[in-house]
């Protein structure tokens, strides 16, 4: 689908902390935050993963619901409504796809979705909607953007999501899948946790408001994949090649040009194999630069393709790297998204809009906590 979006804020919490600049630069430096959590495998030894270094109010879906509010708040802040009553504004928020996943989510099967963002976000949005696409559910929001803000009754839209796989109930699915990496298996996720939000407008919005553009959305497209990671198939990566490709053609951006890619790559050979045989199909130059920054937090779950596209943006506007950049996420049940970002035209060649760090932010009601275990013996850790 042909789109043209401007990404005017961002914001993302994850194991390198808070704001989407610590999570940009740390990433860029090569830096990891994965550390042994106070989950055992099957083994009775604790397993590697990201946690997000603040401790909440709450637990479980109202520790990311915290997280979450804080996390939108400050995105549009950095969009320029840090007083957005009377902005006509879309919430759509990213849901687990529905392959029975145990555990806690966000936002939770009892939450009145409509007011509490209303309290929360400082105006009451005039649609709310969710997309179950799992890690893919952003770019599937951005689709549904684009067509609400094209109505001219919805001003912005804000799109993200918030998860966590560091549950007992999640690791041990997963585990039973072969799908974890543990003491005993190397070829697996690394369960991680996160929240990233950012806002979209319509370019002419964006232009007319005279608003920081981080970057343009130019396409954005879903294929579905059968040969899905749960399938005995063989992986010939046809839902991603062809959602790769679809986006590229809507962006008007052949594959040798494309400068960066920001991927969903887990730790999974599943998710590897897909995506070396997509770039030999499509062409996409070997010394691309490529972006799976999994391997610094842990797998987001929900959260994973929402946190990629913030990183895009703000890579795209700090002049990190190059663009055209290609972003994609697949989900359990198969469906493949691809979206396909460049730098703001505005942006002088070379000059970065994101120049340098803000000061580290703590939530209200948050307080640094601790990543690493230390007691209790794994061995001693209860199933549920």
């Amino acid at each position: 689908m042909k789109v043209d979006l401007a990404i005017t804020g961002a914001c993302a919490a994850t194991a390198l902390g808070f704001g989407a600049e610590w999570g940009m630069h740390a990433v860029r430096c090569g830096s990891s935050r994965l550390e042994l959590q106070r989950l055992p495998d099957r083994a009775r030894e604790w397993i590697p993963g990201g946690r997000v270094p603040l401790q909440g109010p709450g637990l479980y879906e109202n520790r990311l619901a915290e997280l979450a509010a804080v996390t939108a708040r400050t995105a549009l802040d950095r969009a320029g409504f840090a007083s957005p009553r009377g902005l006509r504004l879309a919430v759509l928020l990213g849901l687990p796809d529905e392959v029975g996943r145990p555990g806690h989510s966000f936002p939770g099967p009892d939450r009145e979705l409509s007011g509490w963002l209303g309290e929360v976000l400082g105006v009451v949005p005039v649609e709310v909607a969710t997309m179950a696409f799992g890690s893919c559910s952003a770019q599937g929001c951005l689709a549904r953007a684009s067509e609400l803000l094209a109505r001219r009754g919805v001003e912005a839209c804000l799109v993200g999501a918030a998860d966590s796989l560091l549950q007992l109930r999640i690791v041990r699915w997963l585990e039973e899948q072969g799908r974890l990496a543990c003491s005993y298996a190397n070829d697996g996720l690394r369960p991680g946790e996160g929240t990233a939000f950012f806002v979209v407008e319509s370019s002419e919005r964006a232009a007319t408001r005279k608003a920081p553009v981080l970057a343009r959305v130019l396409a954005t497209t879903a294929r579905q994949e059968e040969a899905t990671i749960e399938s005995d198939r063989p992986n010939t990566a046809r839902g991603l090649t062809d959602a790769a490709r679809a986006a590229l053609v809507e962006a008007g951006v052949p594959a040798r040009a494309v400068g960066s890619v920001f991927a969903d790559l887990n730790g999974e050979s599943y998710k590897a194999r897909e995506w070396a045989v997509c770039e030999t199909r499509l062409g996409i130059a070997a010394d691309v630069a490529l972006v799976h920054p999994a391997d610094a937090y842990g797998d987001l779950g929900v959260a994973t393709d929402a946190g990629l596209v913030a990183l895009a943006a703000m890579a795209l506007a700090s002049d990190w790297l190059p663009g055209p950049a290609l972003v994609f996420a697949g989900a359990d049940i198969g469906i493949r998204a691809c979206s396909v970002l460049v730098a703001a035209p505005e942006r002088a060649a070379g000059v970065a809009q994101v120049t340098r760090l803000q000061p580290a932010i703590v939530p209200a009601g948050f307080e640094l906590s601790s990543l690493g275990p230390d007691d209790p013996d794994p061995a001693e850790a209860e199933d549920p």
